[in-house]
């Protein structure tokens, strides 16, 4: 439990002191980094200006959680998220306890240059009280003749733990599958610069969970983004919509761990608290849930064609990267259009010409031996959209299947059936 020191006559707790837990440099580097990445920017006042007003320091703080014999470290983000990294130290102490980790990061660091081998962590109390408000109690981390302090504030009334429900979770899946599941997913769905005009289900990935089948979809209502696991082990089924940016904080957290066989994600959902729980060996994230129907996109997925193309995807790869590469980033969703017909693929872009006020064909490559199927066609689609799909996928050949110049095209990976990207086309301006 914690000390209580009396100050001014009044009962004040104080953190435990003395030295709690060791760790490897590199490993406690690594988790406070990506701990420091997920929290949230917060302001804290330092002082004034001569002129009276508040002088404000960012900081992206991170908790420690000592409790029972377990520590823990423990980041909000954002949006309400929680993630947590249990240490596996175990401890004689209880505490709660805040720390800034953008400070705490540099100095592991610089450390992490000098020497390799563990650091020893724990409380120091300062010898002297400025005021009864000061915060006496520091986090120290030891190494050798080196040591650094980071001011400790208890945060134990204000954060809460993530503490996962204790009902079996919605279905299991493994880590490197689900990982492998949403770079072929999320990336469909709206990003921060459609802030206006569009529902908050575009911001976010659709689950659903239904007859031993996971779906996930995801769209920014001009692509869309469906993939399929087929025999998962369902233990409920529902359906749920995941914030996007959650999402990807995840999967950057899923890519800097280890890859061990056998890495299982447990997904849990707490309708109460509105939250998503994912549950790793190596870690717990929460996610808060997005209230509201997501679109019918079943729907509107043709079930026929008048076109279809088979063609490499390195080369369709190779051939849109270089006409969005003769632009400027600021004009690099510059539309492209793809002439189908006579066993290859042409690739033009048109720059309007203030001169004679008309379109001018701006570059022109050509795909030769190309599969095709159908009648010939023409299609104008923003590169940007073609060129995310075609780098989620690893098939070496794609397909995509056309049955009108306006409306939705389906891209699909030549040998997986379980994935599917639409693209809306774009009216070509003659």
């Amino acid at each position: 439990m914690k000390n209580k020191e009396i100050i001014n006559g009044e009962a004040k707790e104080s953190l435990p002191q003395g030295e709690f837990f060791s760790i490897d440099k590199e490993d406690f580097s690594k988790l406070i980094f990506i701990a420091k990445n997920f929290a949230r920017t917060e302001k804290e006042a330092w002082g004034r200006y001569p002129s009276g007003g508040k002088r404000y320091i960012s900081k992206k703080n991170i908790e420690f959680i000592l409790n029972e014999g377990d520590l823990e470290i423990l980041a909000t983000g954002e949006n309400g998220g929680s993630l947590s990294f249990p240490l596996n130290r175990k401890v004689e102490k209880q505490a709660r306890f805040n720390v800034d980790a953008k400070r705490l990061f540099r100095v592991l660091k610089a450390l992490k240059t000098l020497s390799s081998g563990e650091i020893n962590c724990g409380f120091i109390k300062k010898e002297e009280e400025k005021s009864p408000h000061d915060i006496n109690d520091y986090f120290q981390i030891k190494s050798g003749r080196f040591r650094a302090n980071f001011r400790a504030i208890d945060r134990s009334l204000v954060t809460e733990a993530l503490v996962l429900p204790e009902t079996e979770p919605i279905f299991t899946i493994s880590s490197g599958d689900f990982l492998e599941v949403c770079e072929q997913v999320v990336f469909a769905g709206a990003g921060e610069e459609y802030s206006f005009g569009l529902s908050r289900v575009f911001f976010g990935v659709y689950f659903k969970i239904k007859e031993n089948q996971i779906t996930l979809a995801a769209t920014d209502s001009r692509r869309l983004s469906q993939k399929i696991i087929e025999g998962a082990k369902i233990n409920r089924e529902t359906t749920f919509i995941v914030p996007k940016k959650n999402l990807l904080s995840l999967m950057k957290i899923l890519r800097s761990q280890k890859k061990k066989s056998g890495d299982s994600l447990s997904i849990f959902i707490d309708h109460i608290k509105d939250k998503v729980f994912f549950s790793h060996p190596d870690f717990k994230m929460s996610a808060p849930l997005i209230e509201g129907k997501f679109p019918d996109f079943e729907k509107i997925i043709p079930q026929s064609w008048e076109t279809k193309v088979n063609v490499r995807t390195k080369e369709l790869l190779d051939a849109t990267r270089r006409t969005v590469s003769l632009y400027t980033p600021g004009k690099a969703n510059v539309p492209i259009i793809v002439g189908i017909g006579n066993s290859k693929l042409e690739i033009t872009t048109q720059q309007y010409d203030y001169d004679k006020g008309i379109y001018r064909d701006k570059t022109f490559i050509s795909i030769e031996n190309v599969e095709i199927e159908g009648k010939e066609e023409k299609i104008c689609l923003n590169p940007i959209f073609l060129l995310d799909f075609l780098r989620s996928v690893k098939s070496k050949m794609v397909n995509f299947e056309i049955i009108h110049p306006l409306k939705p095209i389906i891209f699909k990976p030549a040998d997986d059936e379980s994935y599917l990207h639409t693209i809306m086309p774009i009216r070509m301006l003659e």
